[in-house]
């Protein structure tokens, strides 16, 4: 699990919501603003996934990706909201779509 002092707190959302810049795909959506740490923030929107269960698991999953991949991404604040046809990936799948979203296009 990614530790706590990597997560964003409720203050900052709103400066990323302002000020931030949008990247979608079909499985994401990432909200990015640069700055000399990265923090991250996961954000399963209730109307899509209906379950507590599936909106943990997304989480967890996506955090853990994170984790297992955190020397490559950007610094930055991230607030990613996940799709509901991500549920339908594999682990692996998730993280090369994750991966190719946050390090490919956001490193620029």
């Amino acid at each position: 699990m990614l530790g706590k002092k990597f997560k964003l707190k409720k203050i900052n959302f709103e400066e990323i919501f302002k000020i931030g810049e949008k990247y979608k795909s079909d499985f994401f959506t990432i909200i990015k603003i640069k700055n000399k740490e990265r923090k991250f923030a996961v954000l399963p929107n209730k109307k899509e996934f209906k379950k507590a269960v599936e909106r943990n698991k997304i989480k967890r999953r996506i955090y853990e990706i994170i984790r297992l991949n955190f020397e490559k991404i950007p610094k930055g604040s991230f607030i990613i909201f996940p799709k509901k046809n991500c549920l339908k990936l594999k682990f692996k799948e998730l993280e090369e779509e994750l991966a190719k979203l946050i390090i490919n296009k956001t490193s620029t």
